[in-house]
């Protein structure tokens, strides 16, 4: 939200500013970098905190590595980047659910807000993709409004799942 707000008073104030800076640090590493802590406080099994805690490492890594040689990195969108991130992410979701489902959790998963949370991460990220894969290409292929209102579907859709799960969450640590 901060970062959205930088981003709209800059291009108000500078027309030519380049968001792409702010959009690589700020969503691409620091966004993603909360879904990764915020699944290791969730996870239970050591096995998968220590899984998740190798995928956020590879995670940073790769970021650094990505920072330092590429010569585009924070002046174009880092797709390449963005493919690994999304691919570790879903790592981290599989370790979620996979303990979600093989526990007790799954009795009353409705209200257990990490499962909504992985299923509307995955909705967004997994909808956005291929959109990003065609993005080059969109405006040849087909008209660009057309591919706006896919785009705006497809976060609607994942932010309407996760704000469901605020609904339906309950405070999981009263039932202990």
């Amino acid at each position: 939200m901060a970062l959205d707000a930088i981003i709209f008073i800059m291009r108000i104030t500078v027309p030519q500013f380049n968001s792409t800076p702010l959009y690589t640090v700020g969503v691409n590493f620091f966004v993603f970098l909360l879904f990764f802590l915020y699944f290791h406080a969730i996870l239970e099994l050591k096995r998968n905190k220590r899984l998740n805690l190798v995928l956020t490492f590879i995670f940073v890594v790769i970021y650094l590595l990505f920072a330092i040689f590429s010569d585009q990195f924070f002046y174009r969108f880092p797709y390449k980047f963005y493919f690994i991130e999304v691919i570790i992410l879903l790592g981290n979701i599989y370790l979620v659910l996979h303990e979600t489902f093989n526990t007790d959790k799954v009795l009353y998963i409705r209200s257990f807000y990490p499962f909504w949370a992985c299923i509307g991460l995955m909705t967004i990220y997994l909808g956005v993709t291929p959109l990003l894969i065609i993005s080059n290409s969109a405006m040849q292929l087909m008209n660009i409004n057309i591919f706006f209102i896919i785009l705006f579907i497809v976060n609607v859709i994942g932010y309407s799942i996760l704000i469901t799960g605020i609904f339906f969450a309950e405070n999981i640590n009263s039932r202990k």
